[in-house]
């Protein structure tokens, strides 16, 4: 380790490997996300939000991309988007479903900021509504405005307690849900929200993977030789293991596939 350091020290910026691949990233991506299924979505620069590599490089929960892939496939009218930080979710969604109509829920100021630049990166006014703050009674009247199939996306940083009850917010039992849950920081969540939905929704859990080598989707004879570490550290989301996925939908979809399996 003290190796590495020294070394580090001696070698100039422009030959490290971390800064080599975040050279060709920069160039090859241009602010575009470069692989995935909202590969295409222009975003802010990277000095407004978090995990900025891994969606620009279209890693970022790569292991809902078959979920993503599938959604985009089947005809949802309406999204509801909770948590929308700078729009990667929100607008990729309504970039790659043209009918589609979304209503971006985000409490922050700064990221609301973020989330218009991304819609209007994109040309995506009117098609994509920006709100603040998303409480359950919010949640019911967007869920019963709503036209047509609905999906729920919700990353609540662990208020999904509060917001998926059904009991509460009764239309919930007619939309698909995916929601980020957080075990880690409210202790058997997870659980309880299976249990909410188990006699309406057949419940798929999705747990994160340690990224590999070969996620990187950029091809280059130039970087064979840089630790897989380096690659690493742009393309993951670096989450615990109890920071997962619940993908619900409802007993009337049963018929969906998901990544090429029955729900």
């Amino acid at each position: 380790m003290a190796f590495r350091k020294i070394l580090g020290a001696l070698i100039p910026k422009r030959y490290h490997p971390y800064w080599k691949l975040r050279r060709l990233i920069e160039t090859a991506t241009n602010g575009v996300v470069l692989s995935g299924p909202f590969q295409g979505l222009s975003l802010p620069p990277q000095a407004g939000f978090s995990v900025y590599y891994p969606k620009i490089l279209g890693t970022y929960e790569l292991e809902l991309h078959a979920i993503v892939k599938e959604i985009i496939s089947k005809d949802f009218a309406t999204i509801i988007n909770i948590g929308a930080a700078e729009g990667y979710y929100a607008c990729g969604f309504a970039a790659a479903m043209p009918s589609i109509q979304v209503t971006a829920f985000e409490a922050m100021v700064t990221e609301r900021y973020l989330l218009q630049r991304t819609i209007d990166k994109n040309g995506l006014s009117g098609r994509v509504i920006v709100k603040g703050f998303c409480d359950p009674d919010e949640l019911d009247i967007c869920l019963r405005a709503a036209k047509g199939r609905v999906l729920v996306v919700s990353d609540a940083e662990g208020y999904e307690y509060e917001l998926l009850d059904p009991a509460r917010v009764t239309q919930l039992g007619r939309a698909a849900i995916l929601v980020e849950v957080h075990d880690f920081a409210m202790d058997g969540l997870s659980e309880l929200l299976k249990h909410r939905f188990s006699k309406s929704h057949t419940i798929r859990e999705v747990r994160p993977r340690p990224r590999r080598r070969e996620d990187f989707p950029i091809k280059s004879a130039g970087i064979r030789w840089i630790p897989a570490r380096y690659f690493n550290s742009f393309t993951s989301d670096n989450r615990p293991q109890d920071n997962f996925w619940l993908w619900m939908l409802p007993s009337q979809t049963h018929s969906l596939t998901v990544g090429g399996q029955r729900s």
